[in-house]
């Protein structure tokens, strides 16, 4: 598994991980909530933190070629929901060790109360 990570600073974040995480909900399993965010894509994994201004993206990708695959999802999604601002990001490999437990557990989508609203 490849671990990659970004940060987007907005005042939104809540907003657009709330947004991500009810559309992806329609063809993957999600699990969330106002802050937080676990999505099981084909090729891996993500999870999705919300904070006061700071909109942050773990993923772990089954393969290397999985990665843009992941990248350019959320990519396209989050160009959709924050078409009122210009987001700017990049991302970068790697993640903190913390993120990296949490999207390893066997039961990932198990640990998190899920919302359906």
């Amino acid at each position: 598994m490849t671990a990659f990570s970004t940060t987007i600073k907005t005042q939104h974040a809540q907003k657009y991980l709330q947004q991500l995480c009810k559309h992806f909900a329609h063809k993957v399993t999600v699990e969330y909530s106002p802050e937080e965010g676990r999505v099981a894509f084909p090729p891996g994994r993500c999870l999705m933190n919300a904070d006061t201004g700071v909109l942050k993206f773990y993923c772990l990708a089954r393969e290397d070629r999985a990665i843009p695959v992941i990248q350019s999802i959320i990519d396209r999604h989050l160009v959709k929901f924050a078409w009122r601002e210009e987001l700017h990001y990049e991302w970068k490999s790697g993640m903190p060790d913390s993120a990296a437990a949490k999207l390893a557990r066997d039961d990932f989508l198990g640990t998190h109360a899920s919302q359906d609203n």
